[in-house]
């Protein structure tokens, strides 16, 4: 990233990863995940990159509907959780440009 910013004008995004916990057992993958959802924010902060929260966004529309209609396996995501994932990087995207 370091070169990015130093040889171009680019913005750049970060997405952290998400789990969401379906099945069950996927809740103690949060102990592997959350060090590293930590350190894609603290690159962002690091370099100056605009940060997609992916890991909340999903925890928050599960509220709405159950996790496995964004991501069956809890982390690859369904059509619909695609589709959260454009929308939510083309908003920010927009706010960017």
């Amino acid at each position: 990233m370091q070169q990015v910013r130093e040889k171009t004008e680019a913005e750049i995004i970060l997405c952290e990863p998400f789990v969401l916990p379906v099945p069950e057992d996927r809740k103690r993958w949060r102990e592997d995940l959350d060090p590293k959802i930590n350190v894609v924010r603290e690159l962002a902060r690091e370099f100056n990159a605009h940060l997609l929260p992916l890991d909340g966004i999903f925890s928050h529309v599960s509220v709405y509907k159950k996790p496995d209609f964004w991501a069956q396996d809890g982390v690859h995501p369904t059509n619909a959780g695609h589709a959260l994932i454009a929308k939510e990087w083309l908003k920010l995207a927009k706010d960017i440009i």
